[in-house]
């Protein structure tokens, strides 16, 4: 039980660091094309 829950935390906060970075990324390229 304590091992699902660490890896349903551990990929929760994969994806939001990817998401985060993918945010990231896409303003940076906005910003550089504007």
């Amino acid at each position: 039980m304590v091992n699902i829950n660490l890896l349903h935390l551990f990929t929760f906060v994969l994806g939001s660091a990817c998401t985060l970075k993918r945010q990231l990324l896409q303003t940076h390229f906005l910003r550089f094309i504007f």
